[in-house]
């Protein structure tokens, strides 16, 4: 997960760890969005269990699946028309170790323009197909709720499962919650806080 703000990361919680067959969806929905997809139908991965072997493959989209549900560290990157997503999961020695997750992330440079004060019609494209991309990962595997923020997710030192899967997450930029926890909380509560 990346702590500065050059990276833009939204994660997606879920009750337990998706299977295989999920990821397989997931990445398959992504893919095809993809218009940079390698002529051979493989995406890029990085993967490890221990810092010292870091392995780095392309596969296909099945392979990629595999590596993210039988290791303890993966990143899928999947790239886009303007810009790469990097699909990761991690579960050493970090701050989400005990939550099941997945995290999106990208460098923020692709969607900001030179000038804030304007922002041209390509950077516009490449930040509705990022959220449209968001939308499509959250109908695919369905999480509890999602969050992100400018600058990675990084929490305060209180326990993952306490700070993350309660009835009334923190708010985040960005924010994605499923019906119960919509429920749980309130419509209400939920729109009057983003006002």
């Amino acid at each position: 997960m990346y702590k500065n703000n050059d990276w833009i990361e939204i994660v997606f919680l879920f009750e337990g760890r998706l299977t295989e067959d999920m990821i397989t969806n997931l990445l398959d929905v992504l893919a095809t969005r993809s218009t940079h997809q390698n002529n051979d139908e493989t995406l890029s991965t990085a993967f490890w269990d221990d810092t010292s072997d870091i392995n780095r493959e392309k596969v296909s989209v099945e392979g990629a699946a595999d590596i993210v549900t039988n290791y303890q560290v993966s990143v899928v990157t999947i790239s886009f028309d303007g810009f790469e997503l990097q699909v990761e999961c991690e579960y050493s020695d970090n701050y989400l170790d005990s939550v099941p997750h997945l995290a999106f992330s990208e460098q923020i440079h692709p969607f900001t323009g030179t000038d804030e004060t304007r922002i041209d019609a390509e950077i516009q494209r490449r930040r509705h197909l990022f959220a449209d991309i968001l939308a499509d990962a959250g109908e695919t595997v369905t999480p509890k709720w999602g969050f992100g923020r400018r600058g990675g997710v990084a929490s305060d030192s209180k326990p993952a499962t306490e700070l993350l899967m309660k009835n009334r997450p923190a708010l985040y930029e960005y924010n994605l919650f499923n019906s119960e926890m919509v429920n749980s909380i309130g419509r209400k509560a939920i729109t009057d806080s983003s006002a």
